[in-house]
């Protein structure tokens, strides 16, 4: 079905996306969506479950039925949608939910500072660089493991449709600690060769970036390329939530 909104109907929902994207954050916070997993729940029901004040909770989910992520019956009970499973605890979505809206949110509002001084916008907010940061603070560090490893998997997915490797005599995974285009390039080896990235050490240290558990099995099918990975850093985007 073609999109029959004006030009002025869409620069309207751009200006306001913050909105959505910060009501989901925060049902994911809440992990609204497993409350509602077994059966439909009202307001009351639901502020009580999560400690919240029911007036301004019911307006949340008003907000929520209304970008289609909950669903409301005559009774006023909450239901949930096909949306909504996607941000389960557990889900792709849930733990990208949980990180992006926050710490990001909040330097990007500052975008202009970056634009002006060339300087991380994220310092301006936080007083100081990024990974100083999280290393002070356990839940942002959990949060950015979290939507990284997600976000890792979903790059590595998008690499291995646009690019065909199968020409390659080698292949090596530089960025992400879990090996995850590996993992998604060669699905069914068992052992991987590494090499690991000094300047990758550096910029995730263990006592700031627990390393999540690896999934990469990758010794290089017969007569297929040879294939290693390794954490590196990340090279540095001009942009203000970045380090």
């Amino acid at each position: 079905m073609a999109d029959t909104r004006s030009p002025e109907d869409l620069v309207y929902e751009l200006i306001n996306g913050f909105r959505s994207s910060q009501l989901v954050a925060l049902a994911a916070d809440l992990n609204l969506a497993d409350l509602l997993t077994e059966e439909p729940k009202t307001a009351a029901t639901l502020a009580r479950a999560t400690g919240s004040h029911e007036p301004s909770l019911r307006r949340v989910l008003g907000g929520l039925c209304a970008l289609g992520v909950f669903r409301e019956d005559d009774d006023g009970r909450f239901h949930e949608t096909p949306l909504s499973a996607c941000l389960r605890s557990g889900r792709r979505a849930h733990a990208q939910a949980r990180f992006s809206p926050r710490e990001g949110a909040a330097a990007f509002a500052e975008l202009a500072y970056t634009v002006r001084t060339g300087k991380p916008a994220y310092e301006l907010v936080y007083g100081k660089a990024r990974f100083e940061h999280l290393s002070q603070d356990a839940d942002a560090s959990a949060r950015f493991n979290a939507g990284m490893a997600v976000q890792a998997e979903i790059d590595a997915r998008a690499i291995c449709e646009a690019i065909d490797l199968s020409s390659a005599s080698t292949v090596v995974d530089v960025g992400g600690g879990r090996a995850a285009l590996i993992a998604t390039r060669v699905p069914t080896d068992e052992t991987c060769l590494r090499a690991a990235s000094t300047r990758g050490r550096r910029r995730f240290p263990p006592t700031t970036q627990p390393r999540a558990p690896r999934r990469d099995r990758c010794v290089p099918p017969p007569a297929g390329p040879r294939v290693a990975s390794g954490r590196a850093a990340r090279r540095t985007a001009p942009f203000p939530e970045r380090q």
